[in-house]
């Protein structure tokens, strides 16, 4: 950033661990290249953090194919390109910025088919991550919750932008168990972006990947207490290595008193957006 480099933007493929792109303030024109949609097939881990290309003489029309760098890039900064047009085709994982352009930001999604996938998501995911082992009761709960949430494109009322709702269960033995899902309105489509479980779920932490993966702009994920399977298969209460490149967004993440098992992923180590993580009061096999 801050030279006075010029002529088309590079060729970036070549560099397969890189993970910041800083270009700001230069004198590059052209259009953005189409080629680098194709990053997440050559880099090692997929994922770019930031791209920065503020402040230069680009133009043309943003490239459509760049739509396969959805969940892949977590900011995208293209201020002051004012001969840049059109939209950028990615989701709610990625910020884009893009005042001083011709550009009306992200290309709009159809807001039912954003809310069908999480719903989908949610619906396949959350009584498999939660219930492995729990009781009826338990997991009754859950199939309500989910069962709510089949209204996503609902929960929010006219004139707010964010709302959260609660599902709890109290056991014979006097103890209860709570579910609070919080969302949020982007773009006017409904986001889920919390969740909070507290006390006896049977936690299968293999299905949390594929749960995060359709909710783009999940921000924090608690269970709390969750060890309730008393019989967990080899992976189950593994941290998964992926979770990091698939929750680009997530900034607080508790898995804390769940039995956790095996070492803490190295990958999760350059997760950006992570302010807060909890594994306390866990077994004594997780190590780092």
């Amino acid at each position: 950033s801050n030279n006075e480099l010029s002529g088309s933007l590079p060729d970036i493929l070549g560099w397969p661990r890189l993970q910041w792109l800083w270009l700001s303030h230069n004198e590059f024109s052209g259009g953005v290249p189409t080629s680098w949609s194709n990053i997440r097939k050559v880099y090692a881990d997929g994922l770019v953090y930031t791209v920065d290309l503020q402040e230069n003489r680009l133009s043309g029309a943003f490239p459509r194919k760049w739509a396969t760098l959805k969940g892949a890039i977590t900011t995208l900064a293209l201020d002051g390109n004012p001969g840049l047009t059109g939209c950028a085709p990615l989701d709610a994982s990625t910020s884009v910025t893009f005042a001083g352009t011709g550009m009306s930001g992200v290309c709009k999604a159809d807001t039912k088919d954003v809310e069908a996938r999480q719903v989908q998501a949610v619906q396949a995911r959350l009584v498999p991550l939660l219930g492995a082992g729990a009781t009826a009761s338990y997991n009754g709960m859950l199939t309500t919750l989910v069962e709510d949430i089949g209204g996503l494109g609902v929960l929010i009322k006219a004139g707010q932008t964010n709302s959260q709702f609660y599902a709890q269960l109290n056991s014979d033995d006097g103890s209860s168990f709570d579910i609070a899902i919080g969302v949020k309105l982007f773009e006017g489509a409904t986001y889920i972006t919390e969740f909070e479980v507290y006390g006896g779920a049977g936690l299968n932490l293999t299905h949390l990947v594929p749960l995060v993966s359709d909710l783009p702009r999940l921000e924090k994920f608690v269970c709390s207490g969750c060890s309730g399977n008393a019989n967990p298969g080899p992976q189950d209460l593994l941290l998964p290595s992926q979770l990091a490149q698939v929750s680009p967004l997530m900034k607080w993440l508790e898995l804390s008193g769940c039995g956790l098992q095996g070492p803490l992923p190295k990958s999760w180590g350059s997760w950006a957006s992570l302010e807060a993580l909890s594994l306390g009061t866990n077994d004594a096999a997780l190590t780092l």
